[in-house]
């Protein structure tokens, strides 16, 4: 490279991949005296368990993906693995348009450019620092997540030879949920979206159904999404739960943060209704409303200010009357999504926190509908 061309490349650029670079060489140093000494080590959220890739497991030996392996959707790696050649060559190809994003001059601009707004004049009283800063620390993270990617893809053992006719599926499935996770943070990133959520579920009194049956369901919304954060190793916190009594319904109001958490959640925004047969020709319907918003990028300190908050921005939120998703247990289990447009009679997988990518893993289920 010419002087003349390293003077016409901006000094935030030079600097942030100078940084990813220290940093690089900061792991690979490092990665192996972590893995040894600590044997549940959190990444950004994300739980890595040093295992034996060798080692046998018996809970899906003998195990087989379907015959259509060709064209797995990454989800359905997420609700189920089998530890596949085709599953870990799909992984491979999405991490590599990953790190094909993270390692674009697009990326290194803009972060190069949130890294230099902090050194400019009256940044640090600008009512735009806080995103700033959220920005440049939300990108970061997706960098260390990929590289935490990067080593359990490579402790799966892709490169051995000869090539391997089976991996360990639960090493699979940890890597293709965070391939998952970075992939729609990108994506949310690369649109403008909001990266944290406040979330209210309330139970609908509106005469449909007995007060007590809204309150159990929308009860176990709460419950449903609580899982959810668990398996996407999202940091959940309830800022506030009442216990529906007939005159007040139920309540909980809770913030998200993590990889993507907006993104995923925004389509959970809506009516969800549970159908209980009521006679041979009709349904009775209890009804939960799910609101969800956007964090504020200036964030508040101390559990009251956090409520406060959540209260401010949940309700300016416009009451939104389109119909997520319908539950059914009777006569037999039906979960029909109108957002993702899919139909499961597996409630347990959509209670269990799995909604959000069951429409990539029903494409691989025999006997799954499409139309909700």
């Amino acid at each position: 490279m010419t002087q003349s061309r390293i003077r016409d490349i901006p000094a935030g650029v030079v600097v942030a991949k100078l940084r990813r670079r220290l940093w690089s060489a900061h792991r690979a140093i490092n990665v192996s005296r972590d893995l040894r000494d600590a044997p549940s080590l959190p990444l950004d959220g994300i739980g890595v368990e040093f295992v034996d890739p060798d080692a046998a497991d018996g809970s899906e030996a003998g195990a087989q993906r379907p015959a259509d392996s060709d064209s797995l959707p990454l989800e359905s790696l997420v609700v189920a693995a089998y530890g596949t050649p085709e599953e870990v060559a799909l992984l491979e190809a999405e991490h590599e348009r990953l790190v094909d994003r993270i390692e674009s001059s697009d990326w290194e601009e803009r972060k190069a450019t949130a890294l230099d707004a902090l050194r400019a004049e009256g940044f640090w009283t600008s009512p735009n620092r806080f995103a700033v800063l959220g920005l440049a620390e939300y990108m970061d993270r997706i960098e260390t997540g990929l590289e935490t990617a990067h080593g359990l893809l490579r402790r799966l053992g892709v490169t051995r030879q000869p090539p391997r006719a089976r991996f360990r599926p639960d090493l699979v499935q940890r890597l293709a949920q965070q391939i998952y996770l970075l992939r729609s943070a990108c994506e949310g990133l690369a649109s403008n979206q909001p990266r944290d959520a406040f979330v209210l579920v309330t139970a609908a009194y509106d005469g449909t159904a007995d007060a007590s049956l809204a309150d159990s369901f929308a009860a176990r919304l709460g419950e449903m999404y609580r899982a959810w954060a668990s398996k996407r190793r999202m940091h959940l916190q309830v800022l506030s739960e009442r216990q529906g009594n007939g005159t007040d319904p139920y309540q909980l109001r809770f913030a998200v943060s993590g990889y993507a958490a907006y993104a995923i959640l925004q389509a959970e925004d809506g009516s969800h209704l549970l159908e209980v047969p009521e006679s041979e020709r009709g349904f009775l319907r209890a009804r939960a409303i799910v609101h969800v918003v956007p964090q504020p990028d200036e964030p508040a300190t101390g559990a009251a200010a956090i409520l406060a908050q959540a209260v401010g921005a949940l309700e300016a939120k416009t009451v939104g009357r389109s119909i997520v998703r319908r539950y059914r247990e009777a006569p037999s289990p039906l979960v029909r999504d109108s957002v993702h447009e899919w139909r499961t009679g597996r409630l347990d997988l959509v209670f269990g926190g799995d909604f959000d990518v069951l429409g990539g893993w029903l494409e691989t289920t025999a006997g799954s509908s499409s139309a909700a």
